[in-house]
C-alpha cells in the first residue's frame, strides 16, 4: 500500500498543482476584469461630472444670447446704445468670447461688439454672414429648432485661431426669422472645465467633440487637436451607432493613435459630447503587480507543495517539520495584533489569539463554540441572528477557495460591559474557519463627529458659504438661503458676486482678495442685495481651506446679518447724544404749560367778574322792551329793530347756557342721558339749526354720513349740542367756500363703536400757537379788544367735555389761509337692528 501510494503521489500533486493554477488564473483574469470595470466607472463619473458642468455654462451662454436676441425681437428697435451696451456687458461676463454680433434676416451684420479685438469691429460690421452654415440652420430651422442655440463646428477665424461661432435666431412674435444673435467662442472657453476632470489620477485625455467628430477642445496638447475630426475612429463610431446618453469602449484612439479605455457622454440636445480617456496600458499597468503577485504566490505554493511531498516521502522529518511549523503558525497566529479564530464547520472554536482574548474579555477555555460566542457578545437577538445567518452564508460563498465573503459591521458587548463596534472578516480554511476581528469602534466615533459637525454647519443660525478659488459657490446652508432669498439651486454654481449690491467700497473686496490670496483669513463688513432687491449689511468672516498637502482648494465664509444692530447702535447713540437736549425740551414745555394755565385762570376770573353785568343788562332791558314793542304796531324799519334786539337777547341766553354747562361740567355735575336715535335725524336736526346761517352767507354746506352706524345709543342732545358748536363756529369764520360735516366709524365692537365726526371750513385757518388752547374755557383765537368775531370762548370746551363724558375726546388741526378741520370722537352704543335709519 506505501508503495501504491508513493506512485500515486507524484499524480496527485501534479493534478492539486494543476487545479490551484486554475483557480489562480480566474483570479487573475477576475482582477483584470475588475480593474477595466473600476477604470471604466472613473471615467464614466468623471464624464457624468464633466457633462453637468459644460451643460450648466452652455445653459449661461444660451440664456445670454436669447437676451440679447430680445433686444432685437420687439417691433419697437432698440436704441444703437442700449444694443452696445447690453452686448459689452454680455462679453464682459464670458472672457473667452471674441465678438458677438447681430444680423437681420439677410444676415447682414446690424450690430457688432468686442472688447479683445475691437479694432476689427469695422470689418465685422460690414460683414454678411448668410453664407455660414450657422445662420442657415436658423433661417431653414424647423419649429422644433426655433428657440435653440445652435454650435458651429470649429473653424479658423481672421485672428489665425481656432474658434466656435454660438448662435441664436432672431424670430417675430410669430416665430418668423428676423435675423441671428453670433458669439465668436474661443475653444478654451471650456479649458477650465476639462482641466479639473483631468486633475483625476485615472483621467489623461479630457476633450469635446461635436457629433461630426469635430474636435472642439482637447487637454491636454488643445493646440495640436483642436479642430481634428475622430469620426473615423473606432471608439466614436461605437458611440454614434448606441442609444444610450453613455458609452464605454476600448480601442484604437485616432488623435494619437493609442490604445485607450474611452467613455462618451451626450450634454443634453446641444449636440457635444464629452469624451473622457485613459491608455489602456497605464490602466493595465494598475493589474500587472497583482497578477505578478499571484503568479509569485502560486510559484511559492507549488515549490511548498513540491517540498512538502518530499518531506512526506521523509516522514520523520516531516513530522518534525510539521510540528515547527504548528510551533511557528501559533507563535504568529497568537501574537497577531488584530483579533484572529479559527472554527471548524461544526461550530467548535480551535483556536483563538491574544488579541481576541483581549477584546472581548474571555479566554478559550470559555468560548467552546461559535454559539456560546454568539451568546456572550451579541445579547441582541436580532443582532445574534443576523451574524449566525452571516457565518452560514460565508460557508457557502467559500465553497470556491478563490471567492472572500464581504466583511460585515456588528455591534458586540465584551465581558466589562463596553460596547464595540467590530469589522468581521471570515476566510475559510478547507474545513476550517479562519475569522479576522478588527476594532472599530474609533473610526465609527469619528465618522459620528463629523456627521454631528456637518450637521452642525447645516443647521447653524449663521449663514455659511463655502467657494472654490474663483468665488463660484459650491454649498450653502439653510440659513444663508434663508438671508439671501434665493434658492438652493439658484446659488450653487453662480459667483458671490451676485450678491454684490455695488454700495460696499472697493477698497473692502480688495483687501478681502489680498489676504484670502496670502492665505489668511478676512473679517468685515459687506453690504449685499437680497433676491427681492432688499440690501442688508453682513458681518463676514472668510477663510482659506487647505488640503491633506497644504494646497488652498476652497474659500469658507461665515456670515451674520447685523443689518438690524447696526440699525439699533445708531439708534442708541442718537438718543444718549440727544438726551439732554430731550429733557431740556421737556421742561420748557412744562413751564409753558404751566404759564398757560395760569393766564386761564386770569382770563376765566375775569370774565366771572364781568358777567353779571353782561347778563342783567340785556336781560332786563333789552328782552323786556322787546317783548312790549313787538305787540305794538310796528313800521318795517321798527320791526328791523326789534329783530335785532332779540337776536342780542339769543345771544346772551347762549352766553347764560354755556356759563351754566360749564360750570356743571366742573362741579361734576353733568350727566348723560342715553337714549336711542337715529344718526340721520340728529345730522338733520344740526344742519336745520345752522343750515340758513351758511346759505345767508353762500356757504355750501355738505354732509358725508360714510360707515357710520346709522341707529345708536347715547346723549342726543349733548351731542346735537356739540355738533351745533363746531358748525356754528365754521360758518362764522369762514367767508367763503364750504362747510364739510363727516363721521365716520373708528372701532366696533360687540357693545358700542368709536364714532369720529369732523368739521371741516374753508375759512382763514388758525396759527399754531393758537390751535394748541382752543379747547380751554375762556379762550379763542383772537382774545383782544379788537377781535372781528364775538363769544365767551366757552364753547369749544364744552364740546370737548361732552366728547370725553361720552367716551372719547375732542382736536382740530389747521392750516392758516387754508381752513380748519374740527373733530371729535364719541362712543355710541350699539342697538339691536344697528342698521340704517330713515333717510
Amino acid at each position: 500500500m506505501e508503495k501504491l501510494a508513493s506512485a500515486k503521489g507524484p499524480a496527485l500533486l501534479v493534478v492539486f498543482l494543476a487545479l490551484v493554477g486554475l483557480a489562480v488564473g480566474v483570479s487573475i483574469q477576475r482582477d483584470y476584469a475588475q480593474t477595466i470595470a473600476d477604470a471604466f466607472q472613473t471615467l464614466e463619473s468623471q464624464a457624468i461630472l464633466a457633462e453637468a458642468k459644460v451643460s450648466g455654462v452652455l445653459r449661461g451662454l444660451d440664456i445670454g444670447l436669447h437676451g440679447l436676441a430680445a433686444d432685437h425681437e420687439s417691433g419697437v428697435p432698440l436704441p444703437e446704445k442700449v444694443v452696445a451696451e447690453h452686448q459689452r456687458s454680455f462679453l464682459k461676463s464670458f472672457a473667452e468670447i471674441r465678438t458677438v454680433t447681430a444680423t437681420d434676416a439677410s444676415g447682414q451684420v446690424i450690430a457688432a461688439e468686442s472688447l479683445q479685438t475691437p479694432g476689427d469691429l469695422p470689418v465685422i460690421r460690414a460683414f454678411n454672414i448668410s453664407g455660414r452654415d450657422y445662420f442657415r440652420f436658423h433661417r431653414d430651422a424647423v419649429s422644433d429648432d426655433f428657440d435653440r442655440m445652435h454650435l458651429s463646428r470649429p473653424f479658423i477665424g481672421s485672428s489665425k485661431r481656432w474658434i466656435i461661432a454660438a448662435s441664436r435666431a432672431i424670430r417675430g412674435e410669430d416665430g418668423e426669422f428676423h435675423g441671428a444673435v453670433v458669439a465668436t467662442v474661443i475653444p478654451r472657453f471650456f479649458e477650465s472645465i476639462l482641466q479639473d476632470i483631468l486633475a483625476n489620477d485615472t483621467v489623461d485625455v479630457a476633450s469635446l467633440h461635436n457629433r461630426q467628430g469635430d474636435i472642439l477642445y482637447r487637454v491636454p496638447d488643445s493646440d495640436t487637436h483642436t479642430g481634428q475630426n475622430v469620426v473615423r475612429g473606432e471608439s466614436f463610431q461605437h458611440y454614434l451607432k448606441s442609444e444610450t446618453n453613455i458609452t464605454r469602449h476600448i480601442g484604437a484612439a485616432v488623435a494619437d493613435n493609442t490604445r485607450r479605455l474611452v467613455v462618451f457622454a451626450k450634454v443634453g440636445d446641444t449636440g457635444i459630447d464629452v469624451a473622457i480617456s485613459a491608455r489602456f496600458d497605464k490602466i493595465i499597468a494598475r493589474w500587472y503587480p497583482l497578477a505578478v503577485a499571484k503568479v509569485l504566490l502560486f510559484a511559492v505554493f507549488s515549490a511548498g507543495a513540491i517540498a512538502l511531498y518530499r518531506q512526506w516521502q521523509r516522514r520523520r522529518m516531516a513530522t518534525l517539520a510539521l510540528a515547527q511549523s504548528e510551533a511557528h503558525f501559533r507563535e504568529l497566529f497568537g501574537r497577531a495584533p488584530i483579533a484572529l479564530a479559527i472554527s471548524d464547520r461544526q461550530g467548535r472554536v480551535l483556536l483563538v489569539n491574544q488579541a481576541f482574548e483581549t477584546l472581548f474579555g474571555y479566554r478559550q477555555e470559555e468560548l467552546p463554540s461559535v454559539e456560546t460566542f454568539r451568546q456572550r457578545v451579541y445579547p441582541d437577538p436580532a443582532e445574534r441572528a443576523q451574524q449566525e445567518q452571516y457565518w452560514r452564508e460565508s460557508w457557502n460563498e467559500a465553497a470556491e477557495e478563490t471567492r472572500r465573503p464581504s466583511p460585515v459591521e456588528a455591534t458586540a458587548v465584551s465581558r466589562d460591559g463596553s460596547t464595540k463596534t467590530i469589522l468581521i472578516s471570515r476566510q475559510r480554511l478547507g474545513d476550517d474557519m479562519l475569522v479576522a476581528i478588527i476594532d472599530i469602534t474609533a473610526r465609527k466615533e469619528a465618522e459620528e463627529k463629523v456627521r454631528e459637525l456637518s450637521q452642525a454647519i447645516e443647521q447653524s443660525p449663521e449663514a455659511i458659504v463655502i467657494t472654490d478659488l474663483d468665488a463660484n459657490i459650491q454649498y450653502v446652508n439653510d440659513a444663508f438661503v434663508a438671508s439671501s432669498g434665493y434658492g438652493r439651486d439658484e446659488l450653487l454654481g453662480q459667483n458671490a458676486r451676485l450678491q454684490r449690491s455695488g454700495r460696499a467700497p472697493n477698497a473692502t473686496y480688495d483687501a478681502l482678495w489680498a489676504s484670502l490670496r496670502q492665505g489668511r483669513t478676512w473679517s468685515g463688513e459687506l453690504i449685499n442685495r437680497r433676491k427681492d432687491g432688499t440690501e442688508y449689511t453682513e458681518f463676514a468672516i472668510v477663510s482659506p481651506m487647505r488640503d491633506s498637502n497644504g494646497r488652498i482648494t476652497h474659500y469658507f465664509a461665515v456670515k451674520q446679518d447685523i443689518t438690524e444692530k447696526k440699525r439699533l447702535t445708531e439708534e442708541l447713540d442718537r438718543h444718549r447724544h440727544h438726551l439732554q437736549q430731550l429733557v431740556d425740551e421737556r421742561t420748557r414745555e412744562l413751564e409753558i404749560a404751566r404759564t398757560n394755565a395760569e393766564v386761564a385762570s386770569v382770563a376765566k376770573s375775569a370774565f366771572l367778574a364781568n358777567m353779571s353785568h353782561e347778563i342783567r343788562t340785556p336781560m332786563n332791558g333789552v328782552l323786556g322792551m322787546a317783548h312790549l314793542l313787538r305787540r305794538s304796531g310796528l313800521t318795517e324799519k321798527q320791526t328791523s329793530y326789534v329783530d335785532k334786539i332779540e337776536v342780542s337777547g339769543n345771544h346772551l341766553l347762549a352766553v347764560i347756557n354755556d356759563i351754566l354747562d360749564i360750570s356743571r361740567i366742573e362741579a361734576g355735575k353733568l350727566q348723560i342721558d342715553e337714549t336711542e336715535f337715529f344718526l340721520n335725524d340728529l345730522i338733520r336736526d344740526v344742519t336745520d339749526i345752522v343750515g340758513q346761517s351758511a346759505v345767508d352767507k353762500g356757504l355750501l354746506l355738505r354732509i358725508d354720513v360714510g360707515d357710520a352706524p346709522q341707529e345708536v345709543r347715547g346723549d342726543r342732545k349733548r351731542l346735537r349740542q356739540a355738533l351745533v358748536n363746531y358748525l356754528s363756529n365754521a360758518v362764522k369764520f369762514a367767508e367763503r367756500g364750504k362747510i364739510t360735516l363727516r363721521c365716520h366709524t373708528l372701532e366696533r365692537r360687540e357693545k358700542d363703536s368709536l364714532v369720529q365726526f369732523e368739521v371741516e371750513d374753508t375759512g382763514t385757518g388758525i396759527p399754531p400757537d393758537d390751535l394748541v388752547r382752543l379747547f380751554q374755557s375762556f379762550e379763542q383765537a383772537d382774545n383782544s379788544a379788537t377781535r372781528k368775531h364775538g363769544g365767551a370762548g366757552l364753547g369749544l370746551a364744552i364740546t370737548k367735555r361732552i366728547a370725553e363724558l361720552m367716551g372719547g375726546t375732542a382736536g382740530a388741526r389747521s392750516e392758516p389761509g387754508k381752513g380748519s378741520t374740527f373733530w371729535l370722537t364719541v362712543r355710541l352704543g350699539r342697538t339691536p337692528h344697528d342698521g340704517h335709519g330713515p333717510a
